[in-house]
């Protein structure tokens, strides 16, 4: 699995002054927590329903939210913060927006009765099934993209399988190299706002810093 190996720049505890930096800069500028001074995709990945990628807060966003380390939902106590900056070309795929027109015809093409038969052996039962999803899907597919893949995916595979086949089809299939949720919490309910970089390569920036919020290390302060 494809790793990034960084080299720590900076041995500075990250401060409120250091995050405003980065948030005037622009908006490409993201979060993440980690015991490790490396960013990469974990090769140990254990999550079974969100897709396999480098996760992290949209830096702006969650800091005018949180305004602290401490009050992130998550892995907010881990040893290191780091802070990266994907390309401005990267495509993203935001699910707070309306998909495009050819995403959605690629939806109803991926999870045609052909394509599921010939390519992944699903029965009649569950053809069936999701076609009842794909009905449904309907109603609202032009913004909830997303959710539909995942309810069909969790229809045709063993949970262990749905993290690849969500990477696969975002990154893959449709070609996004990042996925972001600004709130509604499809990625995961209790962090309703994060991204996954699916594709590593736009992470053009980064920097290494300790995290206060660490007990082991406030005491180095």
């Amino acid at each position: 699995m494809l790793l990034i190996e960084l080299i720590r720049e900076n041995k500075n505890f990250i401060n409120q002054k250091l995050i405003e930096k980065y948030i005037n800069l622009n908006d490409l500028y993201f979060l993440h927590f980690t015991d490790i001074e490396k960013l990469g995709i974990n090769p140990k990945y254990s999550y079974s329903n969100t897709p396999i990628g480098i996760y992290g807060y949209p830096l702006k966003q969650t800091w005018n939210l949180y305004g602290s380390l401490s009050k992130y939902p998550y892995a907010f106590d881990k040893k290191f913060v780091i802070i990266f900056k994907v390309s401005k070309n990267s495509k993203i795929f935001n699910l707070l927006e309306n998909a495009k027109k050819s995403d959605v015809g690629a939806f109803y093409e991926y999870f045609s009765e052909k394509n599921l038969r010939e390519n992944f052996n699903v029965d009649d039962d569950k053809i069936e099934e999701i076609k009842n999803i794909i009905k449904k899907s309907k109603i609202k597919v032009n913004d909830d993209i997303y959710f539909y893949v995942y309810k069909i995916f969790k229809t045709i595979f063993k949970e262990s399988k749905i993290s690849s086949k969500l990477t696969e089809f975002f990154r893959k299939y449709l070609n996004y190299d990042i996925v972001i949720d600004q709130g509604i919490g499809r990625i995961h309910q209790h962090e309703p706002i994060q991204a996954v970089v699916l594709n590593p390569r736009v992470i053009e920036d980064y920097k290494i810093y300790n995290n206060p919020t660490n007990k082991e290390l406030a005491q180095l302060q």
